[in-house]
Order: structure tokens, then C-alpha cells, then sequence
């Protein structure tokens, strides 16, 4: 995958409008992602339907990105950084389970709402 106009934790990490919040992956969200990682198809698809499953959670129409990788090297998923979301979670994957974050950095008005939908978060069935 091409990493040209993605999104980029360091593009977030230095854009002010964000906010951010660490926290442990859930352990069912890390297996789908794990299992999804291995085909490029079906990590688009997994990628596209946790997106919507974020939105829906919160109840808004707020642009929602997302990227997933690991801590050193490009994602290898990315929303496309033109969409300027508003909200975006980092699934930053690490060879231990427990090592495997969350990162979701919020650049609403309601940040310590949309910081608590998003805790941990499973997505729906």
C-alpha cells in the first residue's frame, strides 16, 4: 500500500486541533485485527466496517479515520489525511498482545464524551 497522503500518527501527534488518549486494546478487537492484517482485501474491508461501527457508536456524522500499524514504520492501513476526520482511532499493533494499544486522538467539542464511547472499544457484531 501506498503511503502518500495517508494519515500519519506523527501528522497527529503535531496537529494542535488534537487531543489524545491511550489506552490497552480490547482483545477481540486485536484478534480481528490480527486476523485481518493478512490479506490487504480483507483489511480494507474490516478497516472500512470498523469505521462505520465507530460511527454509529457515536450517534454523529463526524468524519471518523483510522490507521493501523505499529509503532516504527508507515500504517499499514490509513484514512486518506484529505479527509481531515475529527475524530481518529490508531490500532498500534505490537508482537505482544498486551503491549497492543489504542490511540484515539479527538478534535470535537465533546472530547471527553466521544474519549468515553470510544474507551476500549468493541465494535458491533
Amino acid at each position: 500500500m501506498t503511503t502518500q497522503g495517508k494519515l500519519t500518527a506523527s501528522q497527529l501527534s503535531d496537529d494542535e486541533r488534537y487531543e489524545q488518549q491511550t489506552c490497552g486494546m480490547d482483545r477481540g478487537l486485536l484478534a480481528k485485527v490480527r486476523g485481518a492484517e493478512k490479506d490487504a482485501g480483507t483489511l480494507n474491508e474490516f478497516c472500512t466496517s470498523l469505521i462505520a461501527s465507530v460511527q454509529s457508536r457515536l450517534g454523529t456524522t463526524a468524519k471518523v479515520g483510522l490507521m493501523v500499524g505499529r509503532a516504527m514504520g508507515n500504517p499499514v492501513w490509513a484514512t486518506n489525511a484529505a479527509e481531515d476526520p475529527e475524530v481518529v482511532i490508531w490500532l498500534l499493533l505490537d508482537p505482544l498482545d498486551v503491549d497492543s494499544k489504542q490511540v484515539t486522538f479527538v478534535r470535537s467539542e465533546d472530547k471527553t464524551e466521544v474519549f468515553k464511547a470510544l474507551y476500549r472499544f468493541v465494535p458491533e457484531a
